[in-house]
């Protein structure tokens, strides 16, 4: 008598372990593609404006989205060049917002023919002008507190702007921001696109020839040393006849010679 094996199964069994494995065999395909596609919709969402869900065309799974975050692999799916998807990230990191079809074309340069099908899935948000030059709030007239809209501006450099003014008479250049110190060079960028010089501050000259010393020193631009060689040279000639012999004189400050002027005249 011949012994029976663990796995020796007759035919019934046999069809009952292949229907159970083809099933499982189903199931395990079924639940790939489920992920495949859920994955899909995930690299797809980068593009979508804001937290909303996806506008789906239930006939051809139609995506709406803001060309705007558009990225690397997002664009090579919509059938974009490497070239024009570098113009479309380079134009972004300069903090810039494509609004219409029309623009996204002059970036990108993606064909008419590309155009056409892409621009019928996009979604451009809802701009604010808010930075317009008509918009922008004069730098010589805000107060400390407006001035704290700005990001990377608390209650400690804003009042530091505020006096710096002060002792400018006003603020005659942008680049008298840059001036103030503690503040970095990206936050001036972020001031000066809300806020702007809308007129020059009317500054009383003092006269070079009958000014006296400590006038002179009073000016923001002028320390001791400079002063007193001012008036050496002064004594020296006898009178200032341009402001533009100030050059001559050693030790004066030729890079801060277009502010220093703004406060003197020669009479």
């Amino acid at each position: 008598m011949k012994k029976q094996l663990l796995f020796d199964y007759g035919r019934r069994e046999r069809k009952g372990v292949l229907c159970l494995f083809f099933l499982m065999l189903c199931v395990s395909v079924w639940r790939s593609s489920s992920f495949s596609l859920f994955f899909e919709k995930e690299k797809v969402a980068v593009c979508f404006e804001g937290n909303q869900n996806p506008n789906i065309s239930n006939k051809n799974q139609t995506y709406k989205y803001n060309p705007n975050f558009i990225n690397d692999e997002h664009g090579y799916r919509l059938g974009m060049s490497v070239e024009e998807i570098d113009r479309l990230l380079f134009y972004r990191s300069q903090r810039k917002w494509v609004r219409s079809s029309k623009k996204f074309q002059e970036i990108t340069l993606v064909s008419d023919s590309l155009l056409t099908i892409l621009s019928q899935r996009f979604r451009f948000p809802s701009f604010k002008v808010t930075n317009h030059l008509g918009l922008k709030k004069d730098l010589n007239t805000t107060s400390a507190k407006e001035l704290q809209s700005v990001y990377g501006l608390g209650p400690v450099l804003s009042k530091r702007i505020v006096r710096y003014r002060e002792r400018l008479e006003g603020f005659s250049m942008e680049k008298q921001l840059k001036e103030v110190w503690g503040l970095k060079s990206e936050v001036v960028v972020r001031i000066l696109r809300k806020f702007e010089i809308k007129k020059a501050p009317t500054i009383e000259k003092i006269n070079i020839n009958t000014a006296s010393f400590k006038e002179v020193l009073s000016i923001v631009y002028l320390d001791y040393l400079q002063t007193r060689a001012i008036f050496n040279y002064k004594n020296a000639i006898g009178e200032i006849e341009s402001l533009d012999e100030l050059k001559k004189i050693e030790g004066f400050p030729l890079e801060k010679y277009d502010r220093i002027v703004l406060y003197l005249q020669a009479q």
